[in-house]
């Protein structure tokens, strides 16, 4: 927690908690409710208007166009982040063909996944959480490359991980804070950072691990990274 904020937290909410939980932040006055997952996109949609003095921010695409004026959502640079570890993934493989484990079954997961999936694959990235464990620990028992998601996961696969995508949800939930704090909360719309301002590589102490990744190859990657978080590659985005 920050000086001046106090906070509180819920783990591990089922879909059909969702609405309680949220309405019982709301009745107990906080300021800002955070909700991380596809599911609070469509459920804050419901839910805000009855508050209207607080602000709702759900880690998620903007569902439709017209959205109650004190919710934002989050376009979090997810198929930028794909596609970034997607071409790194390309980068390191040996056999030319990388993998892809996914999450749940939602837009944002089949965005993703159709950037990426393959078979026989010596590199393995995922984008998931519990499920996520297991595809790393596939990738060690069958002594491929597998790059981390979300944090830095390094520690689960020291021998084979290349480098974690890590998504920077503190610096992210910080931010909200201060924007609410100030009057400068973006209600009613979806904010769009950069890949950069929302991810990072991470292995230990370092950006990559060079076992793994040479370090002329992460140069040459980084090049792609900055492109990427310039705007200057565009590709096709299929969710179906």
């Amino acid at each position: 927690e920050q000086d001046g904020f106090d906070g509180s937290f819920t783990e591990n909410i089922g879909q059909a908690d969702i609405a309680e939980i949220t309405r019982g932040y709301a009745d107990d006055g906080y300021d800002l409710i955070i909700g991380h997952g596809f599911e609070f996109g469509s459920a804050f949609l419901e839910i805000a208007p009855d508050y209207p003095d607080q602000k709702f921010f759900a880690t998620t695409f903007q569902p439709q166009d017209d959205i109650p004026a004190n919710v934002q959502y989050l376009d979090a640079a997810y198929y930028d982040a794909a596609y970034a570890a997607g071409a790194l993934a390309a980068l390191i493989s040996e056999n030319n063909v990388v993998g892809f484990v996914g999450g749940g079954d939602n837009p944002t997961q089949r965005g993703m996944m159709n950037a990426l999936i393959g078979n026989g694959a010596d590199v393995i990235w995922h984008a998931a959480d519990v499920t996520g464990l297991g595809a790393i620990e596939g990738a060690v028992a069958s002594d491929v490359r597998v790059l981390g998601a979300y944090s830095d996961q390094t520690g689960i696969a020291p021998d084979n991980m290349g480098a974690s995508l890590v998504m920077d949800l503190n610096t992210m939930v910080q931010k909200l804070g201060q924007d609410v704090m100030n009057g400068s909360f973006m209600a009613g719309e979806e904010w769009r950072p950069t890949v950069s301002e929302m991810w990072h590589w991470a292995a230990g102490d370092s950006d990559h691990n060079p076992d793994i990744i040479p370090d002329d190859v992460w140069a040459s990657y980084m090049e792609i990274w900055n492109d990427l978080d310039a705007g200057n590659i565009d590709y096709p985005i299929e969710t179906e």
